[in-house]
C-alpha cells in the first residue's frame, strides 16, 4: 500500500540572528537544527505516533507537514505529491485533507464565539460552504458524540472532556485524511482519556482515517498507535512497529522512558532507569551522540560520533553505537 503521508530526511533550521548581527559578529552559519534527518511513513488508516520530552521536536515536525514554516531540506510528501517549497495558494488544497487537534482545545476555541461558529471556521477560511450550516453543525457534533444543542454554548461552558470533543469535530469538518493531534489527551482525567482515544479509533475505523499523534505519554501510544518514533533533540533515536519498540527496544533512551512509566502488570517487577540531568538546549547541542550526556551507559565513542543507523528487521531502527541487547521471551 502506498503511503499516505512520507516525510523523507527532513531538516528545519531556525535563524538564532539577524542578519546583521551575525555579519557583525562574523557567524556564517546562525542557524540551529531544529529537526534533523528524520525519515517516517504513514499509510491509510494508520496511526504514527511521535514520542519524546519537551523541546525534542515533534510540533516542528507538525507544523512542517502543515506548511506553517519552511523546511531547509527533504521531502514531504501528501499523496505522492512533495509539499516543500509549494506556495500558499498550491498548497490550501492539500490542508484541507490534513487537519490539526490543538493541545489546549478550551484555549484554542475563541470565548466569544458559539461553538456553531467555531465549526464553522474551517468552511468559511476554504470557501467551502455548506448550503444548510446548521445541519453540517449538528452532524459534526453527533459524529463526537455531543447533542447539536451545543452548538449554541460558548466554549467556557463546556467542561474539558466536552472541548476536546468539539476539537476533534471543528478537525472532520473538511473530511481530512489525516489528522495531527498534539497531545490529544493531556490535562484529562484517565476515564476522560478513555474515551476520546476510543472516539478517534471509532472515527479512524469508521472513516479511514490516518493519525500523526504528539505525545510524551507512553500509555497512548501503546494504545492507539502502530508505529512509533523516539524522539530526543531533532532527531529519531529509535522508530519500528509500537510492540516491537516496546517490547525489544534497542535505545537507551527508549528504554529509559518506558521505566518511567508503571507497568499496568500489577505482579510484574518494575525496575526506573534513571536519567541524570536535563535534554540539552537546541544552540548547545552535544557533538556525537547527543543523549551521551545522560545516557547510564556512555562510553568514549559517543561523545565523538553520532551512530549510523541500525537495522533491527521488521522496519525497527535504531541509532546507538551500544544498543541494548534483545529481551529473552
Amino acid at each position: 500500500m502506498e503511503p499516505l503521508l512520507e516525510v523523507d530526511n527532513l531538516r528545519v533550521r531556525f535563524k538564532t540572528k539577524s542578519a546583521v548581527k551575525a555579519f557583525m559578529e562574523k557567524d556564517d552559519d546562525p542557524y540551529i537544527d531544529g529537526v534533523m534527518g528524520v525519515s517516517f511513513a504513514i499509510e491509510p488508516g494508520q496511526t504514527y505516533g511521535l514520542v519524546g520530552e519537551s523541546g525534542s521536536g515533534k510540533t516542528t515536525i507538525a507544523r512542517a507537514v502543515m506548511g506553517l514554516i519552511p523546511v531547509h531540506s527533504g521531502a514531504i510528501r501528501f499523496n505522492g505529491e512533495n509539499l516543500v517549497g509549494l506556495s500558499r495558494d498550491r498548497i490550501k488544497p492539500f490542508r484541507r485533507d490534513i487537519a490539526l487537534m490543538f493541545q489546549d482545545p478550551a484555549g484554542s476555541l475563541s470565548p466569544r464565539l458559539k461553538i456553531r461558529s467555531i465549526l464553522a471556521e474551517p468552511f468559511r477560511i476554504h470557501g467551502m460552504m455548506p448550503e444548510n450550516l446548521s445541519d453540517e453543525v449538528a452532524r459534526l457534533l453527533k459524529m463526537v458524540n455531543l447533542s447539536p444543542s451545543m452548538g449554541d454554548l460558548y466554549p467556557h461552558q463546556l467542561s474539558g472532556g466536552q472541548a476536546r470533543r468539539v476539537g476533534v469535530a471543528r478537525a472532520l469538518a473538511l473530511s481530512p485524511k489525516l489528522i495531527i493531534a498534539d497531545e490529544p489527551t493531556a490535562g484529562l482525567d484517565v476515564s476522560v482519556q478513555g474515551e476520546i482515544l476510543n472516539l478517534m479509533a471509532q472515527l479512524q475505523n469508521d472513516m479511514g482515517l490516518s493519525f500523526l499523534i504528539i505525545t510524551h505519554n507512553l500509555a497512548v501510544v501503546r494504545h492507539v498507535s502502530d508505529h512509533v518514533a523516539i524522539m530526543y533533540l531533532g532527531r529519531f533515536l529509535e522508530q519500528g512497529p509500537t510492540q516491537t519498540v516496546f517490547h525489544q527496544m534497542r535505545h537507551p533512551y527508549t528504554q529509559a522512558l518506558l521505566s518511567a512509566h508503571a507497568s499496568p502488570d500489577p505482579d510484574a517487577v518494575h525496575h526506573r532507569i534513571s536519567i541524570s540531568g536535563e535534554i540539552p538546549g537546541l544552540v548547545s547541542r552535544p557533538r556525537g551522540c547527543e543523549f551521551h550526556t545522560r545516557c547510564p551507559g556512555v562510553r568514549e565513542k559517543c561523545h565523538r560520533q553520532f551512530p549510523p543507523r541500525a537495522d533491527a528487521g521488521k522496519d525497527h531502527r535504531y541509532f546507538c553505537h551500544y544498543p541494548l541487547s534483545v529481551p529473552e521471551n
